[in-house]
């Protein structure tokens, strides 16, 4: 079920107790279990001050249903048809009605106390007077009505609304004014209606002035010569039978919580929205700032992307030169290693050759030695015999020159083993120890050879002189004949002799080192096998390259990507530089544009804090009172009033209802102001 708005709710009571045409319309019909409904109207008839003097009851018992004999109930005396020829008989307060199908119109008379009640009180000219005394009068004119309301339904006062009016017919009474009514001039005549609702207003519990209208009407005007006569009054409770109560709903506890609830969400959503506008508005100057810097770096991201379009392009060309010329690199390595391949094979070879030239310079250095000894043993015989000093000096020179081959064969065998020494220290292969231990054998050895072929050259040159013809000059004459020079020549050659058995020995004993290092049979396989090994590496480096410069190697293929990779990023560098622009002018314009927007962001603050404390004033002066208003007085007052129109339409008659008949009632007073 649609619930109605409150103030459309409160509004349609409201106009139902102000709107008197609706107190003038005859009551509607309503349906009956029975199929007949009573309407009854009950004439009052009262002197001038409003008391009742003649109660008589009009009732018309309507029969939708045609029905032959109809069973009614009443507390009147007199009764009597007063339309028709129905008869009817009567028992207590029972009716039979011989009604033949038609309808029934009775009328008989009560004694008992009309539900509302009329007190009429008259002034002139502020003195109170009777209506009879007002006749003819003239002067300030009030008639103040007053009505009281005893009728009860369900312990609830049944809710009448009342109308009083009187007609004016000559300038005997103008200017007429009435305190809840209205004055209807049609030109020939004045109708003064007023209007009121007694009780209601006590038994919705609010004040007469918060309802809008009382239990009293006062008409007031300018009397000439006071010629009024009649006043007549309509009571009635119709328009709350008309009233549909199960379409209004009196409960507005949720929608009061709602608005209770959705008043304080407000207030606090306007407390957040100022204080985060407020934090907004502080941060502005760092929103400045750090849109100015956004803008430097754009403009930065600009020049570097154009950079990296140049950088791009100048890779890719790197790229495309470098792919080109791979392959020539390639083969110009392949042949490299291809000789180092072949190098290596000779290493190995060469390694082999070396022990056996070392194995031979030790042999050799042996026979130099023996033979040097035997040299200067000879010679020392043939000094001290001058015969045959020449031939021995002769032998002796030869010896010497063999000497030097010897040694000189015997320096290359050192030089090159020291290089194969270094060469086994760089690999590891000898400690660090080893290495310094024979590398000072070798360079003693070095040494000796290089002191051993001075003092050859020495002795040779000293032999020289002792061949010499001229005598006084060591030639070979001059020895002959002076035993004196033959004896020096004969010293010298043994000097000469002791040096050099000095060297050789020297030598000997450096390659008997070296020839027992490269003849141990683990550091010789080690040496050989290592540069087997070398040789193999290289050859495994050659077939390599050789697979790498096939068209469908990987290399290949991956150069090919790298080539098309590089070609991409140069165009997407080329993009990016478009974009840096783009984003660099926007960041321009938002630079420009941030000084708006402060402003902007400062004039929300303003209004978001302007907001706020109207939220705030709304919710404590408005809502806030409308909520404690409903809950203090509002929601009794809708609780009686959904009693009230319960109770409107539950007062069907004035006398007797029979069960099973619908009902309704209205009252019409005749009051005589002459009387």
């Amino acid at each position: 079920m649609n619930k109605k708005p409150l103030k459309a709710r409160i509004t349609a009571v409201t106009t139902a107790i102000l709107t008197m045409t609706a107190m003038c319309l005859p009551a509607a019909a309503f349906a009956s279990s029975s199929g007949v409904t009573k309407e009854e109207t009950v004439y009052v008839v009262t002197d001038s001050s409003g008391t009742q003097q003649d109660v008589i009851v009009s009732d018309h018992l309507i029969n939708e249903d045609k029905i032959k004999t109809i069973s009614d109930e009443t507390n009147l005396s007199d009764v009597e048809n007063v339309k028709g020829e129905e008869t009817f008989k009567q028992d207590g307060d029972a009716l039979t009605w011989d009604a033949e199908g038609n309808g029934i119109y009775y009328q008989g008379k009560s004694s008992d106390e009309i539900p509302v009640s009329m007190d009429v009180v008259y002034r002139l000219d502020d003195k109170v007077v009777s209506g009879a005394e007002l006749q003819g009068k003239s002067g300030k004119v009030e008639i103040k009505i007053n009505y009281e309301n005893d009728a009860e339904y369900e312990g609830t006062t049944v809710p009448f609304v009342v109308m009083t009016g009187l007609i004016v017919t000559d300038d005997s009474f103008k200017n007429i004014k009435i305190s809840k009514g209205k004055v209807i001039d049609d030109g020939e005549k004045l109708l003064v209606v007023g209007m009121a609702a007694p009780g209601l207003a006590q038994t919705l519990g609010i004040g007469e002035s918060d309802l809008g209208i009382g239990s009293s009407v006062t008409i007031t005007g300018d009397a000439d010569e006071f010629a009024v006569e009649d006043m007549m009054t309509i009571v009635t409770n119709a328009f709350f039978e008309d009233v549909d109560t199960d379409g209004i709903d009196m409960d507005y506890d949720d929608e009061i919580d709602a608005l209770n609830k959705g008043s304080k969400a407000l207030v606090d959503g306007s407390d957040q929205l100022y204080e985060g506008l407020d934090t907004l508005s502080d941060n502005m100057p760092d929103l400045q700032d750090g849109v100015k810097g956004l803008k430097n770096g754009s403009n930065a991201l600009e020049s570097g992307t154009n950079d990296a379009k140049k950088g791009a392009k100048q890779l890719n060309d790197g790229i495309v030169k470098l792919s080109s010329n791979l392959e020539k690199a390639l083969t110009q390595v392949l042949n490299g290693v291809t000789q180092l391949a072949d190098g290596s094979g000779t290493l190995h070879d060469g390694l082999q050759q070396l022990k056996s030239g070392v194995d031979a310079a030790k042999d050799g250095s042996n026979e130099v030695k023996a033979g040097m000894e035997q040299a200067a043993g000879t010679l020392g015989d043939g000094v001290k015999a001058n015969e045959g000093a020449k031939g021995y000096i002769a032998g002796a020179k030869k010896a010497i020159d063999g000497s030097k081959k010897y040694i000189n064969g015997a320096k290359q065998a050192v030089s090159g083993v020291s290089g194969q020494i270094d060469a086994l220290h760089d690999a590891g292969k000898l400690s660090d120890e080893e290495y310094a231990q024979i590398s000072g054998t070798l360079d003693n050895a070095d040494q000796a050879l290089g002191q051993a072929d001075s003092t050859l050259d020495n002795g040779n040159k000293a032999l020289g002189d002792a061949s010499s013809d001229e005598p006084g000059t060591s030639t070979a004459a001059g020895l002959i004949n002076s035993s004196t020079a033959a004896e020096e020549g004969v010293a010298g050659a043994l000097s000469i002799n002791g040096k050099l058995h000095d060297g050789i020995t020297a030598v000997s004993d450096g390659l008997g080192t070296i020839s027992g290092r490269l003849g141990d049979d683990k550091t010789d396989e080690t040496l050989i096998n290592g540069a087997s090994s070398l040789n193999y590496g290289l050859n495994v480096i050659k077939d390599s390259i050789s697979s790498n410069l096939d068209s469908k190697s990987e290399l290949k293929q991956g150069l090919t990507a790298l080539t098309n990779g590089s070609s991409k990023l140069s165009k997407g560098e080329v993009v990016l530089a478009g974009g840096a622009k783009q984003l660099a002018d926007g960041m321009t314009k938002l630079n420009e544009n941030t000084k708006t927007m402060v402003n902007g962001v400062y004039q929300l603050d303003n209004g978001a804090y302007k907001l706020r404390k109207g939220m705030s004033k709304l919710y404590n002066e408005g809502i806030q009172k409308i909520v404690d208003m409903y809950n203090d007085d509002l929601k009794g007052t809708l609780d009686s009033v959904d009693g009230m129109l319960d109770a409107g339409k539950g007062y069907k008659t004035f006398t007797k209802l029979p069960s099973g008949m619908d009902g309704n009632v209205k009252f019409i007073y005749k009051t005589d102001i002459t009387q």
